[in-house]
């Protein structure tokens, strides 16, 4: 209903790597699996004079204990249909987790305050899904809430054209997460990688499941019946 109404949800992907399950296979976490959420991946963040953009890479800290993004395809839920024929969803029967993905490494994390304490630095995707969610929010205060669902619109803008998605993403294309490796354009480990939100901005148009409230629509007929 969320959806129908033109609402997303951000999930984590999780933080145990391809295993999320932690059954030895490579699983996704559920509601990220979900096709009616927007899933978020985690990368680690390198940046040239302290703000300016480098590089990123998957997030992957496994071999220090410190975690590493969720990712794979799901085991039951069905593909949506928004990214049915992408081109590194290797199985299109059922749902890939990421979509996109923000910094989440502990050691590109964000500084906060914990009980009273400053520059605290934290990660994980519990980090990477805020930090996708607002900048949703931005793009929304650029375009309006007649966006309605994130997945469709996001998805619609990577596949416009080459240009569009080298210019509205940062492609992750070097890492692994223990189970699924980084790829040019979309893959299970980041999706299609990190928004840049003047660009999505700029290019985006409204995707499935728009603002408003649903709209019943029904015809009926007479065949056969006399007064």
């Amino acid at each position: 209903q969320a959806v129908a109404q033109g609402q997303t949800f951000f999930v984590s992907s999780g933080d145990s790597g391809a295993d999320e399950c932690g059954n030895g296979g490579i699983t996704p976490s559920w509601p990220a699996s979900s096709q009616y959420v927007t899933a978020v991946g985690g990368t680690e963040l390198y940046t040239n004079n302290t703000t300016t953009w480098a590089s990123e890479t998957v997030w992957n800290n496994l071999s220090s204990n410190e975690g590493a993004t969720g990712g794979s395809p799901s085991t039951f839920e069905p593909i949506p249909s928004w990214q049915k024929g992408v081109a590194g969803v290797s199985d299109q029967n059922h749902r890939g987790v990421p979509d996109i993905a923000f910094d989440a490494s502990p050691v590109s994390g964000a500084l906060v305050y914990v009980d009273g304490q400053a520059n605290q630095q934290i990660g994980g995707t519990s980090l990477a899904a805020p930090l996708a969610a607002g900048m949703w929010g931005l793009v929304l205060q650029a375009k309006g809430t007649s966006l309605g669902f994130a997945s469709p619109v996001l998805y619609s803008v990577a596949q416009s054209s080459s240009s569009n998605y080298a210019a509205a993403f940062h492609d992750v294309t070097s890492g692994n997460n223990s189970g699924e490796t980084a790829a040019s354009g979309w893959d299970y480990t980041t999706g299609w990688g990190i928004v840049i939100i003047n660009q999505v901005s700029s290019l985006a148009s409204g995707g499935s499941g728009g603002g408003g409230n649903p709209v019943a629509s029904f015809t009926d007929s007479v065949s056969g019946l006399t007064g």
